[in-house]
């Protein structure tokens, strides 16, 4: 819906009519108009003092990148490199002329005394800024972990730990509500996937401390380092990309049998270097603290809180009867029961994988020697003189041993075709 505030109107008013040189183009106009009604464009996201111009340009380039691509969608001619950056400039232009009694709006309108929600027309404290803008003070700290990571600005450091949680490269406007050194979670790109229920990497890390399976994590990291390093050109990701898989080899090689130690690790990483990226790809003394929180002998009898609760409970397996049999033992023996029929349950799953793969390579190889067989049998006809019109066989695969009847590959072809046939068939009468 349009903006409710006398200040919202009057950039409305402002940037989407008229001619003038803050005013966007035509062609910008629908777009935008059309997103503001759905509030993907908010009055917080409209700059209204000089003080708000730099902060706001990362959420104003990927807002006028979405508008380009509905642009471009609706059949109209994608705006050019020239235009939008001529549209960005219009977006940074503050619609108010701050004084000391008052704000007053460019376009001539009266002077507004409060502004709902808007920040305070006044410059930030000198150590407040986060991004690498001309004003921003870089400390040693900063310096030092873009140097590490190949990065230009503090806050492509606070992308990489965004990324990483949602598994892809987080865009700006996801990154807004946080900056460098401050927890993902206050970004708006985390928001939105905890409000949608979808699983990030804390999730996982979670739920691995709890039960020692890697999978999820291990699907959940190679994912993420294969989209960064997609593009060889980009130097920031690639850089990434690399430093997440050794991080993540060194927290696996703590102590291979128990995957909890790997994910804790991994936890204390994130959280000793929260919003830097990953300046670091090892720390021994999170390492020894990773250690010491799962004992060894946790790997092969490990507590349950149910299993203390019950002790708890029974005082330690002292019943009212006199019984001083206490109950963790067996309680452990069903632990480690369980513990052994999921690892046997992984591993049979894994060979069944394997078995599958081997089938398929079998199935290859066959067919490769059958036309390496053919081909031998054409060249010795060549050798021999006949044409092609003297040789006979199969018109599929035009192999010389046989008629196309009796053709191995097109029976095979057939098989595979019905076989997926019958699959179709077996999963819509599930459904």
């Amino acid at each position: 819906m349009p903006f409710a505030s006398a200040v919202g109107e009057a950039w409305m008013r402002r940037r989407l009519t008229g001619d003038s040189e803050d005013t966007f183009e035509v062609l910008w106009r629908e777009a935008l108009s059309k997103m503001i009604d759905v509030s993907e464009i908010t009055e917080r996201d409209l700059v209204t003092t000089s003080a708000l111009s730099e902060s706001k340009r990362m959420i104003w380039t990927a807002l006028l990148a979405e508008a380009a691509t509905r642009i471009e969608a609706a059949g109209e001619t994608k705006p050019t490199g020239l235009q939008t950056t001529r549209a960005l400039g219009v977006a940074l232009t503050p619609l108010l002329t701050v004084t000391r009694d008052a704000a007053e709006v460019h376009d001539g309108s009266e002077a507004y005394e409060s502004f709902g929600d808007e920040e305070p027309a006044r410059p930030p404290a000198p150590s407040s800024p986060r991004r690498a803008t001309k004003n921003e003070v870089i400390t040693a700290e900063m310096a030092e972990d873009m140097q590490s990571q190949n990065a230009s600005r503090p806050g492509e450091l606070y992308a990489i730990n965004v990324g990483l949680e949602l598994s892809k490269k987080a865009s700006p406007v996801e990154l807004a509500g946080g900056t460098y050194g401050s927890d993902p979670s206050l970004s708006d790109g985390l928001k939105r996937a905890v409000k949608a229920k979808a699983v990030l990497l804390r999730d996982l890390i979670g739920k691995a401390m709890e039960n020692g399976d890697l999978l999820p994590m291990d699907r959940h990291l190679t994912r993420t380092m294969s989209r960064w390093m997609a593009d060889p050109s980009d130097l920031l990701y690639m850089t990434a990309g690399s430093r997440l898989g050794q991080i993540w080899a060194k927290c696996k090689q703590l102590r291979p049998q128990d995957g909890r130690v790997a994910a804790y690790m991994l936890f204390l990483m994130l959280d000793e270097y929260m919003g830097r990226g990953l300046p670091k790809l090892t720390d021994a003394e999170l390492s020894s603290s990773a250690r010491e929180r799962y004992s060894l002998a946790d790997v092969y009898n490990p507590p349950t809180r149910g299993a203390l609760n019950r002790d708890r409970e029974e005082g330690y397996g002292c019943s009212s009867k006199g019984s001083s049999i206490p109950s963790s033992g067996s309680t452990a023996l069903t632990d480690l029961a369980s513990m052994v029929s999921t690892m046997s349950a992984s591993i049979t799953g894994r060979f069944d994988e394997m078995s599958v793969e081997q089938k398929k390579m079998s199935s290859r190889m066959e067919r490769t020697e059958s036309k390496m067989a053919d081909l031998s049998q054409k060249v010795a006809g060549l050798k021999s003189g006949a044409t092609p019109s003297d040789q006979k066989g199969c018109s599929y695969c035009h192999g010389l041993d046989h008629f196309v009847k009796d053709c191995p590959v097109l029976k095979e072809k057939r098989e595979r075709q019905a076989a997926a046939k019958a699959a179709a068939g077996g999963s819509k009468e599930e459904e």
